[in-house]
């Protein structure tokens, strides 16, 4: 379009199409026309333009599409369980008939709660059951803090071990009597036995009268001088029944440490094994050292250092084979090279050493004189070391005799081939050899 006022006069109008593109110039009274203004980037996916397009025709092409747009189409939209009675043409209906779904959802479930009794006692009842807060015998291991899950496990192991107890499917039944059916079970087992104790019994003479015993004096509780072996035999087991289980793992050992066994006679060996290491590791305190004071029954007794042992006001014996007491400036003698000192701390001695006149060794038997007396010169092969004092210093003065160090190399290098060898190498590098 053209631009239809431009600077001071109003009456003033251009008109684009009247000019060429190419000599078109932008300012806001003569704009490009956008006839004149070509797309060159990537193509549009929902424009049905071919490439190189000006803007006119891209715009026209977008109001086109804009024109026609008459809502989203829904007729292959997925609405599962939505109730679709009527078909669903527009987004307002789409939109409504999800929210008129989520209210009645809403509603069902407000009311499923309000009509539930004990709803809120779910979690505590699953808690219950995931954490039952049972104790058993210790045997089982069961405490109130074993989850469900645990418990099955424990009780599916002792019930294993139950029935590797009753099985009695290795029985040998017919050792004494034929058996007509091996039993499989307990019950069926016992009553095999019984069979076999009615054979015994109906081939026991019954002119054969059983022992009887003088329970008299004994701890059951028939007491007689003819007890029958029926009722002895029965109160002994009961007597042995009413005995207490005693489980030794779970008595306190202390010291001893937790024994990993479970019979009395192991207990017991334990026991003395442990009374004859304390007799063994036991002593006897000598008397004239010590005074072992007895605290009265029950009471550890004490043993104490006689005072006559702490007499002395700290004087020693210089050797065990001395007789008579000092103190340590007694007892202590300074010996050469070594002083020593009481009065520095009161407390303690010092041990000086007096031996510091600069005199050395060569080794540990050798005798100590000063460094260049321990120094020898020498002279071998033409080369000669010797030590001289140069400012309180050693210094070793090395000096060569040429003609004796040359023949020294040369005589070396004759008497070795490889020595030889190179050296002939080394000459021959340096100017042509003969051949």
């Amino acid at each position: 379009m053209p631009c239809t006022q431009c600077g001071d006069n109003p009456d003033i109008h251009y008109n684009l199409t009247q000019y060429d593109c190419n000599n078109l110039r932008t300012n806001k009274c003569n704009p490009i026309d956008a006839t004149c203004v070509y797309y060159t980037g990537a193509a549009f996916s929902c424009l049905s333009l071919g490439p190189n397009k000006n803007i006119e025709e891209i715009f026209l092409n977008i109001d086109s599409l804009i024109c026609n747009i008459t809502g989203a189409d829904y007729s292959g939209y997925n609405m599962a369980c939505l109730d679709t009675d009527v078909a669903i043409t527009t987004q307002q209906q789409f939109v409504e008939k999800i929210s008129q779904y989520v209210c009645n959802l809403n509603t069902t479930l407000t009311n499923h709660i309000a009509e539930t009794e004990d709803t809120t006692n779910f979690q505590p009842q699953i808690d219950a059951i995931v954490n039952p807060n049972i104790t058993t015998c210790a045997t089982v291991g069961i405490t109130s803090s074993t989850n469900l899950k645990d418990i099955l496990i424990a009780y599916g192991t002792h019930l294993c071990n139950l029935y590797s107890y009753t099985d009695i499917s290795g029985v040998t039944w017919n050792n004494s009597f034929t058996v007509i059916t091996n039993p499989t079970n307990v019950p069926t087992g016992f009553t095999e036995v019984l069979r076999q104790i009615g054979l015994l019994k109906a081939m026991i003479p019954s002119s054969i009268s059983l022992p009887t015993f003088d329970t008299s004096t004994s701890c059951l509780d028939t007491k007689g001088t003819a007890t029958t072996l029926f009722t002895t035999v029965n109160d002994i087991i009961t007597k042995v029944c009413s005995l207490p289980n005693i489980t030794y793992t779970d008595l306190v050992w202390g010291c001893l440490g937790n024994p990993t066994f479970q019979t009395l006679t192991s207990v017991t060996q334990h026991l003395i094994d442990s009374i004859d290491n304390l007799y063994q590791y036991s002593y006897t305190p000598n008397n004239s050292q010590f005074d072992l004071i007895d605290n009265g029954a029950c009471n550890p007794r004490t043993l104490s250092i006689k005072t006559s042992v702490l007499e002395g006001n700290g004087k020693v014996f210089a050797n065990p084979t001395s007789t008579v007491k000092g103190t340590l400036q007694e007892v202590l003698v300074e010996g050469t090279g070594v002083s020593f000192d009481y009065v520095s701390d009161n407390n303690k001695v010092t041990i000086n050493s007096t031996t510091n006149d600069g005199k050395v060794a060569v080794n540990n038997v050798g005798v100590r004189d000063y460094l260049i007396n321990k120094l020898i010169g020498s002279n071998a092969n033409g080369i000669s070391l010797t030590p001289n004092v140069v400012s309180d210093q050693v210094e070793l003065d090395i000096s060569f005799d040429d003609e004796l160090f040359v023949n020294y190399i040369l005589d070396t290098i004759a008497g070795n081939e490889i020595l030889s060898a190179k050296f002939c190498n080394l000459v021959c590098g340096c100017r042509p050899c003969n051949p």
